[in-house]
């Protein structure tokens, strides 16, 4: 609840939060952002009825003490074959330099 009182979070999931959306839609609206994106959503106090205050309320408390949902299954990783070390190269030979003069006359 904000410190002022006039309006308060539910966490629903993204099914309950549009049917509360739907059903007062001054009222309740997503919270903007990533934590409106997953389900948190702002009531206004002085804009909701009685009635769908108390059903969005018991939805949001039967969420947070219900079980908590199953993760998909992670694939497991297969392992990879090493590769064979590569055998090095050998180095370049290196091309013999010839004498300069520092300053050389035209």
């Amino acid at each position: 609840m904000a410190l002022s009182g006039r309006d308060l979070n539910f966490m629903f999931d993204l099914a309950q939060q549009a049917h509360f959306c739907r059903l007062a839609p001054r009222a309740i609206a997503p919270v903007a952002g990533g934590w409106g994106r997953m389900g948190a959503t702002r009531c206004d106090l002085a804009l909701i009825d009685a009635a769908t205050f108390r059903a969005a309320l018991k939805a949001a408390h039967a969420r947070a003490n219900g079980p908590l949902a199953k993760r998909a299954p992670v694939a497991k990783k297969v392992p990879v074959a090493k590769k064979a070390p590569v055998a090095k190269k050998a180095p370049a030979a290196k091309k013999a330099r010839t004498a300069r003069t520092p300053h050389a006359t035209r």
